[in-house]
């Protein structure tokens, strides 16, 4: 058996922040399942070398289930925090 990202998720594994964007609270459980297989993806050797490849990289990542159309979700603070301090970093 052999794991591999389709097409349209190339470049996956270059990926600092990953967001599940949901649309009310009774989608949080799912977007959090969804981090939990995120996780898992790099966690599992296995998984990741057939995935990542020579390419992945195992620095950690911001990984957050937000309703990006509410300012005020705390996935949100958190994600849009994550993307402000990458831009100033590479002012």
């Amino acid at each position: 058996m052999q794991w591999a990202v389709a097409d349209p998720y190339r470049g996956v594994e270059r990926a600092q922040l990953v967001v599940v964007n949901i649309r009310d609270d009774a989608e949080r459980s799912l977007g959090e399942s969804l981090l939990a297989e995120v996780a898992r993806l790099r966690k599992d050797d296995a998984v990741f070398a057939d995935v990542m490849g020579p390419r992945g990289s195992r620095v950690p990542i911001t990984a957050v289930v937000a309703n990006l159309t509410r300012p005020t979700d705390p996935g949100t603070k958190k994600a849009l925090a994550r993307i402000l301090r990458t831009v100033r970093a590479s002012e």
